[in-house]
Order: structure tokens, then C-alpha cells, then sequence
């Protein structure tokens, strides 16, 4: 059971997170020039320091002056304190990135992942790049790949469930929550349904976070 648990699980987050093809993607050095190569060609990447260039992933690298994501210059990127938080989210001392795009507004220096979907910062949750309206960061935190909540309110895939109790929410499975007040069903509310005798037989194994 718990191998087939595993492989499970190993399936679920190769759908989430994209396994990237290291294998068919480099930068080289050659003949005192950098080169960054992929499955349809090798191109130079003008204008490197040979002297300093530093591969940092497959996909990312820099040198004193730039930083390069398959092998073009990031333009305004701060090289010195440039930072690879996972394979789609970058920062350095001003900016958080996402792949090549800037993410304005965004704070570098509390900017968290919280999952796939969700991150923050001091000032405000995020919800696919966008804004999630009235969230608390402070309290904010992920329940399962679903469901979140902070001190105010409970989000199912970033939309707010009306009248949730955040302080009595509890999931009882994948599909199927409840607070003092109601039961809900993928997010929305059951009509009729007693939280206080709802129970689930046979709850779903794969509950990612507790």
C-alpha cells in the first residue's frame, strides 16, 4: 500500500510541476566563447564574460554583468544577488520574476512559495500571478492542493467560500470539507447537510497537507 502510495504521489506532482528535459539544454564554453545549446541548435551568447560566466541550472546562468534564461539576457536583472527559487520563480534585490516576465509590486525580500498556485509576500496572497482580494498574508497558509485559508476566510483554487469558518474548517477528504456551520462538496455548500453527523467511511488516502 504504501508504495503504491508513492507512485501515486509521484504521478500527481509530474503533472504539477513539468519535468524540464536537462538532458537537451547547456551552456558551453568554447574557444573563449559562451554558447547555450538545445535539440535545434548552438548559439552564442554575445557579449558574456568568459571570465565570470557561471552556469546556475540548466536553463539560467549569468556572469558580472547579466543574467541569461535559455541562453538571452535578462534584461535590468540584478546579477550579484540573483536567486533561483524554483523552476518557474526568480528574484533578486528588487524584483521577483516569473520565468522572463517581472513581477511589479511584488516585495523580493518576503516573497514565499507556497505551493503551485499560491504565493505571498507582506502585503498580499497571490493566486496565479493575481491578487487574492481581502487574504491576510500573516495568516494565510495551505490546507491541501485545494483548499486554503487565513484568519478571515476559507479559498478553494483562490476562490473565497462564503460564509466558511476558518477557526472549525476541517477536510475530511479530497472532495468533501466542513466547518461548524455547513458541509461542503468541492468547495461549495451542501443544503441540508449536518456538519455535525456528516462523516466520511472510506476518506481518501491522498491528502497531501494536514
Amino acid at each position: 500500500m504504501k508504495k503504491l502510495v508513492m507512485i501515486f504521489s509521484m504521478a500527481i506532482i509530474s503533472l504539477i510541476y513539468p519535468v524540464r528535459s536537462y538532458a537537451i539544454t547547456r551552456y558551453i564554453l568554447s574557444d573563449g566563447k559562451v554558447y547555450y545549446e538545445n535539440l535545434r541548435n548552438r548559439s552564442e551568447i554575445k557579449g558574456a564574460d568568459i571570465q565570470t560566466f557561471k552556469n546556475l541550472d540548466y536553463f539560467y546562468a549569468k556572469d558580472k554583468n547579466n543574467v541569461y534564461y535559455y541562453g538571452e539576457k535578462l534584461n535590468g536583472v540584478d546579477p550579484v544577488t540573483f536567486k533561483i527559487l524554483d523552476y518557474s520563480y526568480t528574484k533578486d534585490k528588487s524584483f521577483v520574476y516569473h520565468y522572463r516576465d517581472r513581477l511589479d509590486g511584488v516585495d523580493p525580500l518576503t516573497f514565499k512559495i507556497l505551493d503551485h498556485d499560491y504565493t505571498k509576500d507582506k502585503n498580499n496572497v497571490y493566486y496565479k500571478l493575481e491578487i487574492l482580494p481581502g487574504a491576510d498574508s500573516a495568516s494565510f497558509k495551505i490546507l491541501n492542493f485545494s483548499y486554503a485559508k487565513d484568519k478571515n476566510n476559507v479559498y478553494y483554487n483562490g476562490n473565497k467560500i462564503e460564509n466558511g469558518d476558518p477557526a472549525t474548517f476541517k477536510i475530511l477528504d479530497i472532495d468533501y470539507t466542513k466547518d461548524k456551520n455547513s458541509v461542503y462538496y468541492i468547495g461549495k455548500k451542501i443544503d441540508g447537510a449536518n456538519p455535525a453527523d456528516f462523516k466520511i467511511l472510506d476518506p481518501s488516502w491522498y491528502l497531501f497537507y494536514k
